[in-house]
């Protein structure tokens, strides 16, 4: 598969500001060239070393040029590529990623050599994403629920309908039914993003089309007494958490009396045995809406793509609504009213260093990178669930 798998999601970006990300370290004593291999993920390097070493080992600034004449750059820590890297190829096209631990993980951005965005691809496990959903196959169902150990840790790809939507602490579960009637367990996690094995995809609604690429559990019957309903910050039919705050009447479905479907459903198909799937990827089928990587950001994008858009920054204006204090670690978290879009943020803000302090009812600017969703329970006139709302860590925040 073409190494561009998202060609589509195609802009501009400034490559002065990608290549001030790599933070060299200082030169050191010992500056050499020599045969050298290692590993990343399920990749192997082999090729020469040029930089800085400490006992013959990489370690600081340095490139390295493989045999194909693909250049590596950045930092490296006892032998292995270390924080943000560059990788160029021959004819000057060049990738911006990131590894930790001698783990890639997170996004990989595309670049012409004159610096503008081609395409992106992401880190699932140490994969790339689109090699994962190169290999996957159309499920047989028969067969997943006739002799489900033959199939485990396959890759799938899952096609069809959201029925239900329901969620724990951690992780979203989707019932997915196929466009023949057979029905599906989709999971993943869905709250502060796990820069490693996060699953790239949106927030979904009920009644979406979806495809989703997993890697098949097994099959079960599944408990959902301990799984709640969920809204979030883009559903049209949102409670608002001005409600929550100000602790008014609502219902999951506020404009109907009935109970919401997400809890018959779940009570009525989920007792059967289902094929369970682990989700790496995940798209909508509209066509109408895509995943565009250079988009301007809005609230209702990074509520939507909180993982897609993650470690992206995003700016705005709003009000403090809620705060609370860590003397311990000089930090507060705070929802904020956006002044834009009137919807809410959950934010998190160290102030050690900065002379402004928030307090409830500050009208402030800030600046924070998305860091996927948080998750706030919630129980009010015998209704509970989880509100799940953009997550940003503000390295900016000033009263206006």
């Amino acid at each position: 598969m073409n190494k561009h798998f998202f060609s589509k999601y195609k802009g501009i970006l400034s490559c002065t500001l990608l290549l001030s990300c790599i933070s060299l370290l200082p030169v050191s004593a010992d500056t050499s060239s020599f045969p050298y291999e290692f590993s990343l993920g399920t990749r192997q390097y082999k090729g020469t070393y040029s930089g800085d070493t400490n006992a013959d080992i990489p370690e600081g600034s340095g490139s390295f040029t493989l045999d194909d004449a693909t250049v590596i750059s950045g930092k490296f820590s006892a032998g292995l590529p270390e924080g943000t890297l560059r990788e160029t190829t021959s004819d000057g096209s060049y990738s911006i990623y990131k590894i930790s631990d001698g783990k890639p993980y997170g996004k990989r951005n595309y670049y012409s050599k004159d610096g503008d965005l081609l395409s992106c691809d992401w880190y699932y496990n140490q994969q790339l994403v689109s090699e994962l959903v190169a290999s996957a196959s159309d499920p047989d169902y028969r067969e997943l629920l006739a002799d489900p150990n033959s199939y485990t840790q396959q890759i799938f790809k899952i096609s069809g309908t959201v029925d239900t939507i329901l969620n724990d602490p951690l992780n979203s579960y989707l019932l997915i039914t196929d466009s023949s009637g057979n029905e599906f367990i989709c999971t993943y996690k869905n709250t502060i993003l796990d820069p490693f094995s996060q699953a790239w995809v949106p927030n979904f609604n009920e009644g979406e089309a979806v495809t989703l690429y997993s890697f098949f559990s097994g099959s079960e019957n599944f408990d959902t007494d301990e799984l709640l309903p969920s809204v979030s910050g883009f559903s049209d039919n949102q409670l608002t958490l001005k409600q929550l705050l100000d602790g008014k009447e609502f219902k999951v479905t506020p404009t109907s009396d009935v109970p919401s479907d997400s809890i018959l459903t779940s009570e009525k198909l989920f007792q059967n045995t289902l094929p369970h799937f682990t989700v790496f990827y995940g798209t909508l089928d509209s066509s109408e809406e895509v995943f565009d990587n250079s988009a301007d950001l809005t609230y209702d994008i990074i509520s939507r793509y909180p993982y897609f858009y993650s470690t992206d920054s995003y700016s705005a204006t709003g009000t403090v609504c809620s705060l609370s204090v860590n003397y311990e670690t000089e930090s507060v978290t705070m929802l904020v009213q956006e002044t834009l879009s009137k919807k809410y943020l959950y934010t998190t803000y160290s102030y050690d260093n900065n002379a402004f302090f928030p307090i409830i009812g500050d009208q402030i600017s800030f600046k924070g990178f998305v860091k996927g969703n948080k998750k706030l329970d919630y129980f009010i006139n015998d209704q509970n669930g989880y509100l799940l709302l953009p997550y940003l860590r503000l390295y900016t925040c000033a009263k206006q």
